[in-house]
């Protein structure tokens, strides 16, 4: 318990000053704005971003794939064309 102070004269009369009160409250805990407040979702979080980065890297490389696909149909067709288109000079010549 705390200690009384000394009476003190206000007007005339004695007052007692207030007296702190004896329960003690608990401390209140400074918030970190840079943790997750769900920390058990931390690890669920983290797998599902590695996930989700795994499949537009899948994509990406399927992309490239048809891509490459692509410019060596295109490459092999102007090739055949310019055998013919070379056959056809020769021919005329």
């Amino acid at each position: 318990a705390p200690l009384p102070m000394a009476p003190t004269v206000v007007g005339g009369a004695q007052a007692t000053p207030p007296v702190a009160p004896a329960v003690a409250y608990p401390a209140r805990e400074v918030p970190n704005f840079f943790q997750s407040p769900f920390r058990e979702w931390d690890d669920e979080d983290a797998a599902q971003h590695a996930y989700n980065l795994a499949q537009w890297r899948v994509k990406i490389l399927q992309a490239k794939v048809k891509q490459a696909k692509l410019r060596k149909q295109l490459f092999g067709d102007a090739a055949k064309a310019d055998v013919e288109q070379q056959q056809q000079q020769q021919q005329q010549a």
